[in-house]
């Protein structure tokens, strides 16, 4: 999956998006992050909706008029509301369409004498290219994780599913961690070249790294159910979850889904910086850096440089990748008369510096050191 081109869904009018190793989405609140990566949600949906998987390797797309319809408000947390609420008001056309590759998905408003929900769509796809290549989107493991992930909790649910995932929320990392047996984490993505190749062994590693002094254990409640216990670097038992905080129970799936993503799958990761000290966003961002080494296409919303910073230093470290495998998209506000949100593309050259920097883009706190000064300026002389 190289370039996805998205038109008159939500806030897009038209723009194409470079999708890189690693493709960062950075921006103030509401200017079309979410919408972005809601409309790759959309697409898996029908996907999984409509398409046969193809063996174990994914779902193999043909041209064809897709016949279930895909809910908007079920499917990997989507809150969509009505179909009304995705088409771009100001584009008028009534017509969503997705570009993925050669690949078109697209969707239109139902008529009137449609008997139709309002709450799905019919999504319909022309292939560009008919062969037996899965794009990323397709391939059968595919992993999102969303902003609101699960908080710290007494007990966790198991499940099953056709790949071991943490789900959406991370709801079913204790049992990934506990029952499901995994090949040797691959050398690129070991922490700092350790011997222990386990599952367990690198995320305790990379855990203690973005967390520094933290563990966990993990308890299985019969067949249906597992606990998560941890403890930090102050205290010597494991505590239920509950009582440690939410910092570990957000990143904890992250790094799971990061060591047991398959090479060229898609990783989504909305905020990975939630509850973290920003030396801990710093070094997550520099572990999904890791994770793109590997070959996994990784997508991370984010809010804060800390973890861009990550990113880069990652980037900059690896033999197998360079900068310009990391493509990153600063979205504005829409002007005045506008169709769609200002989207920027920031570049890094060789050395890891950056191409552009708009104002807004994580220079907050040189804003604020200049009214601090000017304020003490104006009252001290």
């Amino acid at each position: 999956m190289n370039n996805v081109r998205i038109q008159g869904f939500k806030c897009f009018d038209d723009y194409t998006f470079e999708v890189q190793d690693i493709t960062i989405l950075a921006g103030s609140n509401g200017t079309g992050k979410s919408s972005f990566v809601q409309a790759l949600l959309l697409i898996r949906s029908a996907i999984e909706k409509n398409v046969n998987l193809k063996s174990d390797l994914g779902y193999l797309l043909r041209n064809y008029e897709y016949e279930n319809l895909v809910p908007l408000n079920q499917n990997y947390e989507m809150s969509l509301g009505t179909f009304m609420n995705i088409f771009n008001s100001t584009k008028g056309d009534g017509k969503v369409e997705i570009q993925i590759n050669d690949n078109i998905f697209y969707t239109e408003l139902p008529n009137e004498n449609e008997n139709i929900s309002p709450f799905a769509i019919k999504v319909l796809c022309n292939i560009g290219k008919e062969n037996d290549d899965i794009i990323s989107i397709c391939k059968k493991e595919f992993y999102y994780l969303n902003a609101e992930r699960l908080g710290p909790r007494h007990i966790l649910p198991t499940h099953y599913s056709l790949f071991p995932n943490c789900g959406n929320k991370g709801e079913f990392t204790a049992q990934v961690l506990n029952d499901v047996p995994f090949p040797k984490i691959d050398k690129l993505l070991r922490f700092n070249n350790t011997l222990g190749e386990t599952l367990d062994r690198q995320t305790k590693e990379w855990l203690n790294f973005v967390c520094p002094g933290a563990e966990y254990i993990i308890e299985s409640l019969g067949v249906l159910n597992h606990s998560i216990k941890l403890r930090n670097q102050n205290v010597s038992d494991f505590f239920p979850a509950p009582n440690v905080g939410f910092g570990i129970s957000y990143s904890l799936p992250i790094i799971v889904t990061g060591l047991i993503a398959v090479p060229g799958s898609l990783m989504i990761v909305e905020n990975p910086e939630a509850h973290l000290h920003p030396k801990g966003q710093s070094n997550i961002g520099y572990f999904l850096g890791k994770v793109a080494n590997t070959g996994v296409k990784v997508i991370i919303e984010t809010h804060s440089e800390h973890v861009v910073n990550g990113v880069r230093k990652a980037l900059l470290l690896n033999e197998n990748t360079t900068t310009d495998k990391l493509n990153i998209y600063f979205f504005e506000g829409m002007e005045e008369g506008g169709t769609q949100p200002t989207i920027s593309k920031i570049e890094l050259d060789k050395l890891g510096n950056m191409n552009k920097f708009p104002r807004d883009f994580f220079d907050q706190v040189q804003q604020d050191m200049a009214e601090i000064f000017n304020i003490n300026k104006n009252i001290y002389g």
